[in-house]
């Protein structure tokens, strides 16, 4: 996945990266591709458990009030998105440009601005 993802930033074609996460078909699965080991900036395999929550331990570095607002609207945003999935149907975006619209328009229920 870090290989797919290196590509995908290189490239700017994250054609490849989702269509590998959307191949998973169980949360276990999901939770194996995106986050195989507790040290990352995002930390998905708590979901599995009863706390079902997600770790951000690495947010980027905000170097200002604007980069920093930018981030929380981000997290919220993800959060309400992922929150209103039905995980047994989730929402299959097809690309960077969809992700960011369902993140920003998640975001803007929430009261949110700012988080282009």
């Amino acid at each position: 996945m870090i290989a797919l993802y290196k590509e995908a930033q290189m490239t700017d074609d994250y054609n490849e990266l989702f269509q590998y996460i959307d191949s998973s078909t169980t949360l276990q699965q999901s939770v194996n591709m995106i986050a195989p080991d507790r040290c990352l900036a995002w930390n998905f395999n708590n979901v599995r458990l009863i706390k079902q929550t997600i770790e951000f331990q690495c947010p980027p570095q905000s170097e200002n009030r604007e980069d920093t607002k930018h981030w929380v609207a981000f997290a919220l945003g993800f959060i309400n998105w992922t929150l209103k999935q039905d995980i047994t149907k989730p929402e299959k975006l097809d690309s960077e440009e969809e992700f960011e619209d369902a993140i920003r328009n998640s975001a803007e229920q929430l009261g949110l601005e700012d988080v282009d």
